[in-house]
């Protein structure tokens, strides 16, 4: 028989698995608010805090307006495949802009961010899910998301710096911007994706801009991709456990 605390357990089941968030970073006392300014990535060991101080900066970057059309200009102008872009260059393109505005956005300073983005591995950004890119309209109902490995729940930040755990079964509805590892060549520009740019000054090997590129640590676009799953966005295995 079907009774109220069964419906109950039920519904609260259901609320668990659709999306696990964090509380309101500036709630007080919580791991993301301002009495420590770190996200919840500083507690956790080892390679796996960068990419989410990383993703966190960048999240909080796109609540300024401007910032998020210059990343919405700089992604559609990408000569490489699913308009990607090599994020420690996409950093320092155009007078590192984008440097100054993760910097900004974060209370930190430009230094300190460069420093982070370049003491490991690089990565690349771009929109995963097809179909994403084109339904951004540039506002901020969008999300940052990383992942290292495959068996890792891909975790996301909003633009107010909220982590959530994505669903592992299926991508969200809301766009999805990825920061991970990188997978491209960006050293070998695509002779035909050089005529998408709209700007002379983006197509150059890199991508984000024309100032040069810093050692890429990385990786050719031969690689199979571990981190990509849902028709080419992040996901991880269903036998995989959440954190």
């Amino acid at each position: 028989m079907v009774t109220r605390r069964t419906i109950v357990t039920a519904g609260l089941l259901v609320l668990a698995l659709a999306v696990a968030c964090d509380r309101d970073p500036a709630a007080p006392g919580s791991p993301t608010g301002p009495e420590t300014g770190q996200p919840l990535a500083s507690q956790q060991p080892g390679n796996r805090a960068r990419p989410e101080r990383l993703a966190r900066r960048f999240a909080r970057a796109l609540r300024n307006p401007a910032f998020r059309a210059y990343i919405r200009a700089q992604l559609e102008a990408s000569p490489f495949p699913e308009r990607k872009l090599h994020f420690q260059r996409f950093l320092r393109a155009n007078g590192s802009r984008a440097l100054g505005a993760l910097a900004g956005e974060n209370g930190e300073r430009d230094g300190d961010v460069a420093a982070d983005a370049d003491s490991g591995q690089a990565f690349e950004i771009y929109f995963p899910v097809p179909g994403h890119r084109e339904r951004w309209t540039g506002d901020e109902n969008v999300l940052v998301a990383t992942i290292l490995e495959d068996r890792d729940v891909p975790v996301a930040f909003d633009p107010r710096g909220w982590r959530v755990l994505l669903d592992p079964a299926a991508p969200p509805v809301t766009p999805v911007i990825a920061l991970v590892p990188v997978e491209t060549n960006f050293d070998a520009l695509p002779v035909m994706g050089a005529q998408a740019c709209l700007n002379p000054e983006d197509c150059v090997p890199g991508g984000g801009g024309s100032t040069p590129p810093p050692p890429s640590g990385g990786a050719s676009s031969d690689r199979p991709s571990s981190t990509r799953r849902w028709d080419g966005s992040l996901t991880i295995s269903k036998s995989a456990g959440s954190r």
